[in-house]
């Protein structure tokens, strides 16, 4: 009995005491997640990039990855500031243990009802560990469906599966997943949940009842929207089998285009130039590199040479065959590429040198065109000509 007193003892001073972990804890965890995202950007485009996979996949990669460091931001976020005003009722409730002191108050509140002080601070105690408890049941659900999805984005690049195969691989193992559990459900009357898991689901979902519940879920996701918005912003540039939109074309950001205008360890989506203004003869220009370019190659060079004889495009043996580059009005066909690395992004790319020396002084208007397979669901690819795959202005001095 005395055993259970003590343990009973530790367990309340450990809880009165939980407040120091919990701040440290979250300001770490915090500091971390705040310079996490841009590293999940260019994680998202290096496997669309270098490792092939489609830009669905990776997009879907930087979508859940965005709303889960989002999820886990807002909570610590308002954990931290919960703690802030929680702090300050607490140094209040010292300074002015007795509380409001009736007799002292102005004529015009005398009479008024109001509450403890101290309970106040009591019940945002609990609300404070309860937003801290949170993430701790979400990173049971998270964590499993996140190395579930490594798996699946491994097995996928292994063995080189089209992104159509991947999809209904994913599918096909979720709905497994939901069989087994209505089987193992109606099977057994008396199913064990004697796991961490399990029983933190069911004490928010006893304490906070059912509707609550699930509205809490709802409002998270809905929260995390424009911060997924926000993280997702310009990831359409890394989409190589579409043009640019009309809005893109017409008002492009110089930081897509021009080098000395971007962050050195950034990765580019479509076509990098050294700067607006080129001075002397030769324009130096790189051309992102894509995994599933070398796919395109195949398949074009197999049942499609008649369209490449109605597009009037040249033979497709390199990757940057599939591009087309033309300023102003001029195509430059006889290009010389070789293969580099750019520094800081470790982004593999094509450059050349473009003779611009017959260009007058003045603006003129870079276009690159690209040949590309646009993959469909449940139809065969067809080879599509994307003639504002990147479109941009530069200035010759």
């Amino acid at each position: 009995m005395k055993e259970n007193s003590d343990e009973l003892g530790w367990f309340r001073k450990l809880q009165k005491n939980s407040w120091n972990p919990e701040v440290i804890i979250s300001g770490f965890a915090l500091a971390f997640i705040l310079v996490f995202p841009k590293s999940l950007y260019e994680f998202a485009a290096k496997i669309i990039q270098d490792w092939g996979v489609n830009y669905l996949g990776g997009l879907l990669v930087l979508i859940y990855s965005s709303f889960l460091l989002n999820v886990f931001k807002i909570f610590l976020i308002t954990h931290l500031a919960l703690r802030f005003v929680w702090t300050g009722m607490l140094g209040v409730s010292y300074a002015f243990p007795e509380g409001v002191i009736n007799e002292r108050l102005p004529s015009y509140v005398k009479g008024f009802e109001f509450g403890n002080l101290k309970d106040y601070t009591l019940k945002l105690e609990r609300i404070c560990s309860l937003f801290f408890g949170i993430p701790t049941y979400l990173a049971f659900i998270f964590i499993p469906i996140t190395l579930y999805l490594g798996v699946l984005i491994t097995i996928y690049k292994l063995l080189d599966l089209s992104f159509f195969m991947f999809y209904i691989l994913f599918m096909v193992s979720i709905l497994l997943f939901v069989i087994y559990g209505l089987v193992i459900s109606k099977l057994k009357k008396n199913v064990k949940a004697k796991n961490l898991f399990s029983t933190l689901g069911a004490v928010y979902q006893s304490n906070l009842g059912n509707l609550r519940f699930n509205f809490v879920q709802l409002l998270i996701f809905l929260v995390t929207i424009p911060f997924i918005i926000h993280d997702t912003r310009d990831f359409t540039l890394f989409f190589h089998e579409v043009s640019l939109t009309e809005e893109q074309v017409d008002w492009p950001d110089k930081s897509w285009y021009v080098e000395d205008q971007r962050d050195a360890d950034s990765r580019f989506g479509r076509i990098l130039i050294p700067s607006e203004s080129i001075e002397g003869d030769f324009l130096k220009l790189n051309i992102a590199y894509y995994g599933e370019d070398l796919n395109y190659l195949k398949e074009l060079n197999g049942d499609f040479k008649m369209t490449l004889d109605t597009l009037s495009w040249h033979n497709l043996s390199v990757p940057t065959d599939l591009y087309r580059i033309s300023i102003d009005d001029s195509v430059y066909n006889e290009l010389v590429w070789k293969n580099v690395v750019k520094a800081g992004s470790n982004q593999k790319a094509y450059e050349s040198y473009v003779n611009i020396g017959d260009l007058q002084p003045g603006l003129h208007t870079i276009r690159l065109e690209k040949l590309a397979m646009r993959m469909e669901f449940f139809t065969d690819s067809e080879p599509k000509l994307r003639k504002d795959w990147a479109v941009f202005d530069f200035f010759k001095n």
